[in-house]
């Protein structure tokens, strides 16, 4: 085989193999979400006038992935994990709630919609011995289930776990804190919020608006699809039993969001596709009681191009 021969054939591999690569790319990209809109984020419901703006910040994102959840079914799992705790619990069934019960007491509360399971064992307070999350989710509940890295408040006798759940290697966002948490006394399980939902990505994305001139002009609409909390620690001091209402005290002046980033926002099972939002902060200057302040805000606004967002009633 003479050189030429042999260039040739190198030359044909290589075209050959550009021709694989573009067809893997054609096969597996993912394909717009056309003739269906997606389900508004029930909880980005806030009509407050903030009067936000950004405040030089980028939008880097073009597309968000859609996830399906798996809606309106009861893990078989729970069953046995409740005859773990006592086999004498009683399970019962209102609307959306499931309920495993003792004494008239809920010892689980499971949540189809939210795909929320609330245990609380205080009727049975060594039942379920706890020495990690990872360990205690592959044994009663779904290996499958991933977290990021555990914050963990230890106490001489109370273990404090919180973590957010991790879908397609991101952080899966459910609120201003934490998807799951676990209290833990001397060793057992005291009491905990687990979200069981079971999310796959689809073969679809939607566009998400990565337009900062466009974006800034939908934030001026106080109808605009958003959630926001005001940290308002700096001015207002309340003890932890106080349930004072003090939002309505205050008087946006204006509020500049400094930072931005897509986010997996989860609200419940029930949509038809679970999608980015953008998680936002920044400053918020307002009048209280006759005085302006600065205060930080963290909040979540709506990331999809509208026209692909059903709205809201």
């Amino acid at each position: 085989m003479n050189k030429k021969t042999v260039k040739i054939l190198i030359i044909i591999g290589w075209l050959g193999l550009i021709g694989i690569g573009i067809l893997i790319l054609v096969l597996t990209r993912s394909k717009v979400l056309k003739d269906t809109l997606v389900d508004g984020n029930p909880y980005l419901n806030n009509k407050e006038e903030y009067h936000l703006s950004l405040n030089n910040v980028a939008l880097e994102t073009e597309n968000s992935p859609l996830f399906l959840c798996d809606a309106n079914s009861i893990p078989e799992y729970l069953d046995s994990f409740a005859s773990e705790i006592d086999d004498d619990l009683q399970k019962v069934s209102d609307e959306n709630l499931v309920r495993w019960r003792k004494d008239d007491m809920d010892v689980l509360v499971y949540d189809i919609d939210t795909t929320v399971l609330t245990i609380n064992l205080s009727c049975c307070p060594e039942s379920i011995g706890f020495t990690s999350i990872d360990r205690f989710i592959s044994s009663y509940l779904n290996p499958s289930i991933k977290y990021t890295e555990p914050v963990i408040d230890d106490g001489e006798e109370i273990d404090m776990y919180r973590v957010n759940r991790l879908m397609d290697e991101k952080e899966l966002k459910t609120g201003y804190g934490y998807s799951d948490y676990f209290l833990v006394k001397n060793g057992y399980l005291s009491t905990a919020r687990v979200l069981l939902a079971q999310i796959e990505k689809s073969e679809y994305v939607v566009p998400m608006i990565n337009d900062t001139d466009l974006l800034d002009s939908y934030l001026s609409n106080s109808e605009y699809p958003k959630n926001m909390v005001l940290d308002t620690s700096l001015i207002i001091v309340t003890d932890e039993f106080s349930y004072e209402i003090v939002e309505s005290e205050f008087r946006y002046e204006s509020c500049s969001i400094n930072e931005i980033k897509p986010t997996l926002y989860f609200a419940n099972c029930i949509q038809n596709y679970i999608y980015y939002s953008y998680e936002i902060s920044g400053v918020c200057d307002v009048e209280y009681e006759e005085q302006l302040y600065t205060l930080p805000f963290l909040g979540f606004i709506n990331a999809v191009d509208p026209e692909y967002v059903k709205s809201i009633e």
